[in-house]
């Protein structure tokens, strides 16, 4: 998109920017999935378990989870910081919440990829 191209090289966009707008937009999903939960509203993502809040399909909902689990198990490697700490157990929990097994090997596999990538750094921190 020619838009996009300019928008991009004349640094109106940049990649944290980005990044940092989808970390902050990934808030409401776990938060719209914990909050009715803990009301005992929503639905059931499967017949016989999982939970999708008001979302209505389990596997999509679970996919985006991951993402946003994803880019902020990517900034708590990079900042360390307290905030990430809660985002990553949100949006887990709600991983769980989904009971998408396809959404928890993602998560696995995120985490055994950081490990590998930057092992050092993950265990001088914990």
């Amino acid at each position: 998109c020619l838009a996009g191209k300019i928008l991009c090289t004349r640094n109106y966009i940049t990649k944290a920017g980005v990044e940092n707008y989808i970390f902050n937009i990934s808030w409401i999903y776990p938060l719209t999935i914990i909050v009715p939960y803990c009301f005992n509203l929503g639905f059931k993502a499967y017949h016989t378990s999982g939970y999708s809040g008001f979302y209505s399909s389990g596997n999509e909902l679970s996919i985006v989870l991951c993402v946003c689990f994803t880019i902020a198990f990517k900034q708590f490697c990079e900042k360390k910081m307290f905030k990430y700490v809660i985002h990553l157990a949100l949006t887990g929990i709600c991983v769980i919440l989904t009971g998408a097994k396809t959404g928890i090997l993602i998560i696995l596999m995120t985490v055994l990829w950081y490990a590998f990538k930057e092992g050092k750094k993950i265990l001088s921190f914990i």
